[in-house]
Parts: structure tokens; sequence; C-alpha cells
């Protein structure tokens, strides 16, 4: 399974972003429960959401909560390319999962 990032605005799904794994999405887990906790919004594994502004800057920022309690350089790495990836949006994201 994948989820694949488009921008917001690529409603066509024309040109993906980059995509997370499962083993990906469990090292962020609970960055995805912290904004359902906090706004009700599920990042659907097998669907599509929209995730841009404060949303998104929720999920960021518990990324690099997650970043900065993780002590395994090799996970550690991964969390950085994501938290990376995640941060080069200024609108937002459409996320597809499968």
């Amino acid at each position: 399974m994948a989820i694949d990032f488009y921008d917001i605005r690529d409603a066509s799904r024309k040109h993906r972003l980059f995509g997370i794994e499962q083993k990906d999405f469990e090292l962020i887990y609970d960055a995805v429960a912290e904004l359902q906790r906090r706004t009700g919004i599920l990042i659907d594994q097998y669907g599509k959401t929209r995730l841009g502004g404060a949303h998104l800057e929720i999920v960021i920022s518990a990324v690099q909560k997650i970043l900065n309690d993780t002590q395994d350089i090799s996970i550690k790495k991964r969390i950085e390319e994501i938290l990376l990836a995640l941060s080069s949006s200024t609108d937002g994201y459409l996320i597809l999962g499968d």
C-alpha cells in the first residue's frame, strides 16, 4: 500500500509529488492521530484526503516532534525525508491512498 501526494490544485492528478509506503505511514502515525484528534480529519489510507493550511502545519509540527523523539539513526533519516517532502508545499496536498 502506498499513499500518494499531489499538489492540492492538481485535480487531475497528473504529477505525483511523492509517496509514503505503509512502513513510513506507521512511522508518522502519531502525527496522523494528532491531526484527527485536533480537527477530526483523517488521512484515509484507502481514499482521498485534502490537507492544507493550518491542518498541514499540525501534521508537520507533529512529525517534527516524532523526529525529535526518535533515537534510531536510520528511522530518523527516513522521518527527516518525510518531513522535508511534507514541508515542500505551501498550498497543501491532495492525498490518495490505494
